[in-house]
């Protein structure tokens, strides 16, 4: 029922651009990969015209990965955030938020399974 178009790139590229009015702009490569993930889902969309509701539009999503937080000064993390939220169908995730998203999952996984076990035990 969902799709996920996912899209890998460089934790080398960049996240911010030039300052402007006493801000900073998003990249260009940022905003381009997003309007490129935006397109590839409409012309999926496109693709099953007929085949899938309209409902299924909203169920498609895209995961762009790319830079590093690390590297951002807290303002520009802030700019990122902000920037970030005002997107329903994307989400932009840096590496280093994604290894860790990546490495919780992974420790909730293992405590689950080791609960299980637990309870397995208690009630055998």
């Amino acid at each position: 029922d969902k799709v996920l178009l996912l899209k890998v790139l460089s934790p080398n590229d960049f996240l911010m651009g030039d300052a402007f009015n006493g801000t900073h702009l998003i990249s260009e490569t940022v905003i381009g990969h997003i309007n490129h993930q935006l397109a590839l889902r409409d012309e999926l969309y496109d693709a099953l015209a007929g085949h899938v509701s309209e409902a299924f539009y909203e169920q498609i999503r895209c995961h762009i990965i790319l830079g590093n937080s690390q590297q951002l000064t807290i303002e520009h993390q802030t700019i990122l955030d902000r920037f970030r939220a005002q997107f329903r169908a994307v989400t932009i995730s840096t590496f280093d938020e994604f290894m860790q998203e990546i490495s919780d999952l992974l420790h909730n996984y293992d405590e689950q399974k080791e609960a299980r076990v637990i309870r397995l035990r208690t009630t055998a």
